[in-house]
């Protein structure tokens, strides 16, 4: 069940995934724009992932997680940091996303997006470093039919250090 909450005065908006009497999401907007978004996480019943946006030119440009224990961020908490770049056509191009555990740097990741001419998305490239040296990476080959996507492959396995796939070595999964 979903159910809706509004404060008129402020034009916020709370949506709310409920299941057996639990909130597992929910999204606070203002007018059209997603302030925060609150994740329930299987950790505990007052364990939660919250996600806060940064807008720029109207599109989202980063996104931090980062999570919460009784209203509070416990010290070694787990944050993940994506910001997102666009190319000229509005369509997400590459973005990062740097991990932290509590104050010390986890992993560090990069997503790479390719289009076809229609412009589906038909590639996301995904490369983990460890401080900043790569070390795995895994392509996510996209099947689009119409406005769906019919097909997923991934290859993983290990880059060199300047981030280079080998392919040799790498698994393939069909989905």
């Amino acid at each position: 069940m979903v159910k809706y909450t509004h404060n008129y005065r402020t034009l916020e908006f709370c949506n709310k995934v409920v299941v057996n009497n639990v909130t597992n999401h929910e999204f606070v907007t203002t007018g059209n724009v997603l302030e925060k978004a609150i994740f329930k996480e299987e950790s505990g019943p007052t364990s939660f992932l919250v996600a806060t946006t940064t807008y720029t030119s109207g599109k989202i440009t980063r996104v931090k997680f980062t999570q919460e224990v009784n209203g509070a961020v416990p010290t070694n908490g787990l944050s993940y940091d994506y910001n997102i770049t666009y190319d000229s056509g509005g369509k997400i191009n590459y973005m990062t996303c740097n991990t932290m555990l509590g104050t010390t740097p986890h992993f560090n990741m990069e997503y790479t997006y390719t289009y076809d001419g229609s412009g589906k998305m038909t590639k996301i490239v995904e490369k983990k470093k460890m401080g900043s040296t790569y070390t795995h990476f895994i392509n996510y080959n996209l099947t689009n039919a119409g406005d769906n996507i019919t097909k997923l492959v991934t290859e993983n396995g290990l880059t060199s250090d300047t981030g280079v796939p080998d392919m040799s070595a790498s698994d393939k999964l069909h989905i």
